[in-house]
């Protein structure tokens, strides 16, 4: 969002910047005043146009990052998972074979009774 927001005012600064100079270049007579008035103002929005892309840069760089963390939580999240359902069929052989265990057990003693 922020970078598309910055990327729109890269636009319009560069829009001004074009008028600015058609707006120059379009005048008959000029005074020395105004080409001095309008190279500060090119400077000046040439300045702030590179420091929004600046800006965007380090965005940019900035989601790389947290993507690349996401992919790595996720990484992370899948083998967690994995683990876990690993351990809980180790759990359920467990368990199963403890009840057959008992069961056998209990067959035994009624075989026995008999």
């Amino acid at each position: 969002m922020e970078i598309a927001r910055k990327r729109k005012e890269v636009k319009e600064l560069s829009k001004l910047l074009k008028e600015c100079k058609l707006k120059m270049l379009s005048q008959n007579s000029i005074k020395v005043s105004e080409i001095h008035f309008f190279s500060k103002y090119e400077s000046y929005l040439t300045n702030q146009i590179g420091l929004i892309l600046e800006e965007i840069e380090n965005k940019n760089k900035e989601r790389k990052i947290k993507l690349d963390e996401l992919v790595q939580k996720s990484k992370e999240t899948k083998t967690f998972e994995k683990l876990e359902e690993k351990h809980f069929e180790k759990f359920l052989k467990e368990t199963e074979k403890l009840e057959q265990t008992e069961l056998d057990e209990i067959a035994v003693q009624e075989f026995i009774k008999e």
